[in-house]
């Protein structure tokens, strides 16, 4: 399946990222060049899988979002293309116009919104429908699954960090 091994190649460039991060080498700049070219593949594709795949599009808006809230040297994304960052946006709204959304999709969108000016500079946005961006729905589920956020990038990775909201075996 062409998002397990999506999830795969960002779960090397995460090791890669990590392992840059503590060696702190002052020569690693065509590493994460590499790196950074790497990622904007992985989002790319998600971006094309997007318009037919909601897990696709979960994973491509939290690359967008993490690039923005994250530093490049720690999440090893930078530059994305524009134009794959305005299909997931547009494949979003379709998503939601046509009321395909999922609970997950619900709180990632109300997690995301908390760093609301992330997504305004795409032509199209006006804001998120607030049937499901609202303080109702401004919480994170209790419980998260490991073995499926394991399996699911780096989007799973930093969920499973937030530990606080627990997890499933």
């Amino acid at each position: 399946m062409e998002l397990d091994i999506l999830a795969e190649k960002e779960n090397v460039i995460c090791e890669m990222v990590s392992n840059l991060y503590r060696t702190k080498s002052n020569d690693d700049s065509e590493i994460f060049t590499s790196i950074y070219n790497q990622y904007k593949s992985i989002h790319l594709q998600y971006s094309e899988l997007s318009k037919n795949n909601l897990e696709a599009l979960k994973r491509g808006l939290f690359i967008q979002w993490y690039q923005k809230t994250e530093p490049n040297f720690l999440s090893g994304i930078s530059d994305l293309e524009q134009d794959a960052e305005k299909q997931i946006v547009n494949n979003l709204f379709t998503v939601i116009n046509t009321k395909q959304v999922d609970s997950e999709l619900i709180w990632m969108l109300n997690y995301y919104n908390s760093w609301d000016w992330v997504f305004l500079n795409y032509e199209n946005f006006r804001r998120f429908d607030t049937n499901l961006v609202n303080e109702a729905n401004n919480r994170l589920p209790e419980n998260i699954d490991k073995k499926l956020m394991l399996k699911r990038g780096q989007m799973g990775k930093y969920w499973l960090s937030l530990i606080k909201y627990g997890s499933t075996e």
